[in-house]
């Protein structure tokens, strides 16, 4: 399955809807030490760059041990020419507990880590195609979270 993000991104900044919205991976239980990736999202919009949330909902022990560790969110950007897809060095690393944790990739911006109170930011330009890698750092606990992205839109010039 591929999400399409897509809408009228280069419109003059005074008549921008509102920036589509994709799911990247809809809420499902996850468990241990297995990386997974997310479905792509095919940013034809020209967006440079995205909020991204993930919503851990739930977190358990599935053996003695368990329910600690943390789950950490790769951001995987698409060689064109290939199809493959390369690790960046954008990560979200969600601490145990259930929460939400949000972060901006934008090019130039500062790095900050993000926290359940804070929105971190990242120095990364998501490109046309990306995806999100997950890897838990316990083979004893199983997650359950979300992954939502709300592209920035690049501002249009006015007419």
């Amino acid at each position: 399955m591929q999400v399409r993000v897509s809408g009228n991104l280069a419109a003059p900044i005074d008549s921008i809807e509102s920036p589509p919205t994709a799911t990247a991976r809809a809420s499902a239980t996850f468990t241990g030490l297995t990386s997974t990736a997310s479905d792509p999202i095919t940013n034809y919009g020209g967006a440079l760059g995205a909020i991204v949330s993930v919503d851990q909902s739930v977190i358990a022990a599935t053996s003695a041990g368990g329910g600690t560790g943390v789950l950490t969110i790769t951001p995987q950007l698409r060689d064109p020419l290939s199809g493959n897809y390369q690790s960046s060095t954008g990560t979200i690393v969600c601490t145990t507990g259930v929460a939400t944790w949000m972060y901006m990739y934008y090019p130039g911006t500062a790095v900050v880590a993000g926290t359940t109170v804070a929105i971190g930011r990242h120095d990364l330009a998501l490109g046309t195609q990306y995806r999100f890698s997950s890897v838990g750092s316990s083979s004893a606990t199983t997650w359950t979270f979300s992954i939502g992205v709300v592209p920035i839109p690049t501002a249009g010039t006015s007419s």
